[in-house]
């Protein structure tokens, strides 16, 4: 183990693929806060299917009635509620439009796995009752191998985020 504040980039990475691939289901909670506006959703993930199935819901300020979206064989439908008339539209991820791969955490990790630049292990920390390792994690974002449909997104040449991790390297907070 890394003493606190030293470079834990390997170990970190060790410790979420192993999280990643023991993981079959998931239910999370989402706040981000952009712009001045903070978006919150919940949903479930099964990552027993290739790619992954997911159901989410998320609520927009100002939008009036919270975005549906379920992603299941590739395509990601979503119901935006009044703005589609209550109905669900249907988007091929094949075409980019749609989450894609982005949702599937081990593609994430294929992504970023050779981007990061550093990982410090920040401490130990209670997250909603269980104990997890907070880590600041580095990225350069010009050398995450990110699939042509997304790569038209601009993103900044570093981000860095804190993820803390149980201790079967399973996420427990994510913030960025």
């Amino acid at each position: 183990t890394t003493a606190t504040g030293g470079d834990a980039t390997e170990e970190f990475i060790d410790r979420f693929s192993a999280g990643i691939e023991a993981m079959t289901t998931m239910a999370f909670t989402m706040e981000i806060t952009t712009a001045g506006q903070t978006i919150t959703g919940s949903g479930e993930m099964d990552n027993s299917t290739t790619p992954p199935t997911m159901a989410m819901e998320m609520t927009i300020p100002g939008s009036g009635t919270p975005i549906k979206t379920i992603l299941a064989d590739d395509v990601q439908y979503i119901n935006m509620g009044e703005a589609t008339g209550n109905m669900w539209m249907k988007v091929d991820a094949a075409t980019g439009a749609g989450l894609g791969t982005s949702a599937d955490p081990l593609e994430q990790l294929r992504a970023f796995r050779t981007a990061v630049t550093s990982v410090t292990e920040v401490g130990q920390e209670d997250i909603n009752g269980i104990a997890s390792t907070r880590y600041s994690v580095t990225i350069d974002t010009a050398k995450m191998d990110v699939p042509a449909e997304q790569a038209a997104v601009e993103l900044p040449p570093e981000v860095t985020y804190d993820l803390w991790l149980d201790d079967k390297g399973r996420t427990t907070q994510l913030s960025m």
